[in-house]
């Protein structure tokens, strides 16, 4: 019994070990005069299929309230919103990289001495020692295979009063591709969320990169 508790015990550590990783995102944002960071906003999923999911209740909470710091107020009702966003996440299949990462160690030796003496009647007498130091740096390169994953987020925003029309009008399009180590999009999602919202809503047609640190356990 002892010896499963420890077992869980250890376990549980492990898991719960997170590491620092640096998040790469770029966003590519367009959108028209007609958007204004104000007026009521909803936030719905698409495809539809994930409406219902927790996981997507869990993010729209925290999309919400990224829309909320930026000037927003936000509804579950969509008949009382100005805008409706719809928003897709994912992440890719991994797929191979190879690193050359740089190999250390020593690549010589360093002499240093001195030398003492006095001098009398035209004569001297001198003694001296040296020193020898090892002096490190790269001696090499070694290839490491990891395995990569394309991470991608998607937003459009619509005038809510034109959904219904045979032609909606979408104000804004933003999209999020970033590419990393780590497989689950819900240990990088606040970070991926926080280059997204970055000097929101970004500059029409411009691309921006962004890298924030992040504690994963992937």
């Amino acid at each position: 019994m002892i010896r499963i508790v420890v077992l869980l015990l250890l376990s549980t550590t492990l898991i719960g070990c997170a590491t620092p990783t640096l998040v790469n995102a770029n966003v590519t944002t367009y959108l028209t005069e007609d958007y204004a960071t104000s007026g009521t906003i909803a936030v719905l999923s698409a495809p539809p299929v994930q409406e219902d999911s927790l996981q997507f209740e869990h993010f729209r909470t925290k999309i919400e309230e990224r829309f909320q710091e930026v000037g927003h107020e936000t509804t579950r009702v969509v008949a009382d919103s100005d805008y409706i966003a719809l928003v897709a996440y994912g992440v890719g299949e991994g797929r191979q990289k190879l690193v050359s990462l740089p190999e250390y160690g020593q690549t010589g030796t360093m002499t240093t001495g001195s030398v003492v003496g006095s001098t009398a009647g035209g004569t001297g007498t001198f003694a001296g020692s040296a020193a020898s130091t090892p002096v490190y740096g790269v001696t090499g390169s070694s290839v490491h295979s990891t395995v990569q994953y394309d991470r991608a987020m998607v937003m459009r925003i619509f005038t809510t009063d034109s959904v219904s029309a045979e032609s909606p009008q979408m104000v804004y399009e933003g999209v999020l591709k970033s590419t990393g180590s780590c497989s689950s999009i819900d240990e990088v999602f606040d970070e991926l969320l926080g280059a997204f919202f970055s000097d929101w809503p970004g500059k029409n047609g411009q691309t921006r990169a962004k890298r924030i640190l992040a504690m994963v356990n992937c």
